[in-house]
């Protein structure tokens, strides 16, 4: 059989063939940034200890019972966006199911491009953001049958400059020119950072050779962390013929141009630093690959190091994968990822250090030019409002209903730590099984609320400005907006999922 036809016939599968499967219909699979994974877990056994309305889980993330089961692929938010908007499982063998036949939602910390956009829209790939080698043509568009496509900010957070310089006692801080040339190739000891504005030289003591760790995989970590780096990198504090753009590969800033449809680049081929920069695939792996020397470097989440609890989240996170509880005592000095240390970032424009933690993420966030815009429930009666990074309620259905509006870029903010972004989840507006449908309802539900503060400053993230939460949970998740846009909605989807609809069945 064409491939492509196998591939099309295996789509129509993933999105119309739901109902009546081999599989639990009260499952709900998808899967993507690794930088989530365990904000998510906690999120999912919030739900399976308190419930959300009548919608019951399972203990957390991938945990097997007899209830509902919530699974997560970790394959990075390449592979998860990938794979939802194509419905073509492209996680590693073993990280989902072998029986799964729909992708219910994706993960990225990279918003959608303009092509994958419309790529859920006709079903036919793009010339760069969805490659014709991973992203085929479909004979049926994804919105024909899952309706229109959401995707949504679900939280905040900063990427840090991580590192083992453990000659140095005192806390590092770095400008954005030590950064761009650090991680350009163009600056490989300690002893040349520019540490303060102004001075140019190292803090007497600091020096040693510095070893880049970086992403391999397709991470939004990669994109947040290049995002700025764009907007702050020249040729003055670059290596030469180094230019940063925002990409999830990012060896592919240091390799020659790529052929349409080809794979991206693992290795930085064009590197001109000392030292050849180390890769890992996971956040996981990089945070395995620092603390294996000294004097490494890398860009990370803020989970994988210090900031979060005495290092102790992802020690902790492997109770939690086995069955038991997330809050068992667990001795922190167990965990070797306290000991990654972080460096605190001037951010240019306010002439200010700022740490990598919840509150120095939280302050990028807000715009003190801008307006939070607000929504009366009861009557529909809205307010636009003008914060860049904070959108207020969209003032037309049009605009609401346009993916790349809910994700603002934070490349460069006037304030707080200023390496920063959001955190996104792709979601099909019409779900064929009211349980799938409830569950993701319920899981937007305890993640946007209040109760879930906890767990976010656990990690080390920020959550979303809560004006915007209350915006998102209004249009997508309570269906209480004039709109009528939120996700299973009848206008959209019809009034069952077993009868006649308006629409054919999605995911």
């Amino acid at each position: 059989m064409n491939r492509r036809i196998l591939l099309a016939t295996t789509m129509v599968a993933g999105f119309a063939g739901c109902a009546g499967t081999a599989f639990a219909q009260t499952n709900v699979y998808g899967g993507g940034s690794t930088l989530a994974e365990n904000l998510y877990n906690r999120t999912v056994q919030a739900i399976a200890a308190n419930g959300i309305g009548s919608t019951a889980l399972d203990f957390g993330i991938n945990y097997a019972g007899s209830v509902g089961e919530f699974w997560y692929a970790p394959g990075g938010s390449g592979k998860g966006q990938q794979s939802f908007l194509t419905q073509i499982n492209a996680f590693a063998a073993g990280q989902l199911p072998a029986s799964v036949s729909a992708i219910h939602y994706g993960a990225s910390d990279a918003y959608l491009s303009a092509d994958q956009i419309a790529y859920w829209n006709t079903g036919v790939p793009g010339a760069s953001g969805t490659p014709s080698a991973s992203y085929p043509t479909l004979s049926v568009a994804p919105a024909s049958v899952g309706g229109p496509l959401i995707q949504l900010p679900t939280f905040a957070t900063a990427i840090v400059i991580a590192h083992t310089n453990f000659s140095y006692t005192k806390a590092i801080t770095l400008t954005d020119n030590d950064i761009c040339g650090i991680f350009s190739g163009k600056i490989t000891d300690w002893s040349g950072i520019q540490a303060i504005p102004g001075k140019t030289t190292a803090p007497k003591g600091l020096g040693g050779p510095l070893t880049v760790q970086y992403r391999e995989d397709g991470s939004g970590t990669s994109f947040l962390f290049t995002q700025h780096l764009q907007q702050v990198c020249n040729s003055s504090n670059t290596a030469a013929g180094v230019t940063f753009t925002a990409t999830k590969y990012f060896a592919d800033i240091f390799g020659a141009p790529l052929v349409s449809g080809s794979n991206h680049f693992v290795n930085p081929t064009n590197w001109q630093g000392a030292v050849t920069p180390v890769a890992g695939s996971g956040s996981g792996a990089v945070a395995n690959n620092l603390i294996a020397g000294t004097n490494n470097i890398a860009y990370i989440t803020p989970d994988y190091t210090s900031i979060a609890p005495s290092g102790l989240v992802h020690y902790a996170a492997v109770a939690a994968a086995n069955g038991t509880s997330i809050t068992s005592a667990v001795d922190p000095l167990l965990s070797p990822y306290q000991y990654i240390k972080y460096a605190k970032v001037y951010n240019t424009a306010s002439g200010k250090a700022y740490a990598p933690n919840p509150g120095g993420a939280t302050k990028a966030f807000s715009n003190p030019n801008g307006t939070n815009g607000t929504i009366n429930p009861a009557t529909g009666a809205l307010t636009v409002g003008s914060n860049d990074y904070s959108p207020g309620y969209p003032a037309t259905k049009s605009a609401a209903n346009t993916p790349s509006l809910w994700i603002p870029a934070v490349g460069n903010p006037t304030d707080g730590y200023p390496i920063v972004g959001y955190t996104t989840m792709e979601f099909a507006t019409c779900y064929s099984n009211n349980a799938v449908k409830s569950e993701i309802l319920a899981f937007l539900t305890q993640l946007y609320g209040s109760g879930n503060k906890t767990n976010l400053t656990f990690e080390g993230f920020a959550g979303l400005p809560a004006a915007y939460k209350t915006t998102i949970s209004t249009v997508f998740v309570k269906g209480t907006s004039p709109y009528v846009i939120n996700i299973g909605n009848t206008q959209e989807c019809g009034t069952t999922v077993t009868g006649i609809v308006t629409r054919a069945p999605g995911l």
